[in-house]
């Protein structure tokens, strides 16, 4: 992979950016967010943007929320607010390192962005080793569909997704989790990436979300050999690994 440098004070004031939520006050194009969820062979992974939803979503989505009272989901625990739920046959190992991973994450964020999150009724949940994210009720409806790619959504490309508005649900995958053997994307913690989605999404505000953009537009040019110069949420969500060292693509100094 190809390994992006640069000065200390590029990636320094980056990093300090994404750990504090603080970015500083920016006016002028706030672009348009995409209107569709896109795939991207390359790695598998969503670019998680806002997408309008069927009514049909809205109320699959709204079931999900309430993890009790939906059959698919028989264990799960909770850390900063935010549930963690998986089926039966998930190893409970997953669920305890998926804790350690949200707590490690955001016990270093702005008190106010993991209340935002809450607020939203964040959630993760995990994919069993051997399925589809079509197998988790929230994604269902993806069945028999591809992404713009072609990349099937019943297939193993798609490991992990971020959480929008209104659809609060981030999944990642137990096999990558346990770092099991056969997992194709073991070079890569899928659960710090579609996190960093879900908070960039959930917890961050309108203005801090426009204050990344304009820093995506700044410093894309670093990036165009990685996954991160795709856009602005893949720039935050592939920071975000960088920030945690954990990040196959960009090595920090």
């Amino acid at each position: 992979p190809t390994e992006i440098r640069l000065t200390r004070s590029q990636f320094l004031g980056l990093l300090t950016a994404l750990l504090a939520s603080g970015v500083p006050d920016v006016s002028g194009a706030q672009g348009q967010r995409a209107k569709a969820t896109r795939k991207f062979a390359a790695k598998g992974k969503d670019i998680a943007v806002e997408k309008p939803s069927t009514e049909g979503e809205k109320t699959s989505q709204l079931e999900s929320v309430n993890w009790q009272g939906n059959g698919f989901y028989t264990q799960a625990t909770e850390t900063q607010g935010i549930i963690i739920k998986a089926p039966q046959t998930i190893d409970p190992k997953a669920l305890e390192r998926a804790k350690e991973i949200i707590d490690r994450m955001l016990g270093r964020a702005q008190p106010e962005v993991v209340e935002r999150m809450v607020g939203e009724d964040a959630q993760l949940a995990i994919i069993p080793r051997g399925a589809f994210i079509t197998a988790l009720p929230e994604f269902s409806h993806l069945r028999r569909k591809r992404d713009p790619n072609g990349n099937p959504y019943d297939s193993f490309a798609v490991r992990g997704t971020g959480a929008i508005r209104g659809k609060p649900v981030t999944a990642t995958s137990e096999e990558n989790l346990l770092k099991l053997r056969g997992d194709p994307f073991a070079a890569e913690d899928i659960t710090v990436h579609e996190v960093a989605h879900a908070v960039h999404n959930l917890g961050l505000t309108e203005e801090e979300r426009r204050g990344w953009e304009r820093l995506y537009r700044k410093y894309r040019g670093n990036f165009q050999t990685v996954f991160a110069g795709t856009n602005k949420d893949e720039f935050f969500a592939e920071l975000t690994p960088s920030c945690f060292e954990c990040n196959n693509e960009i090595g920090g100094e």
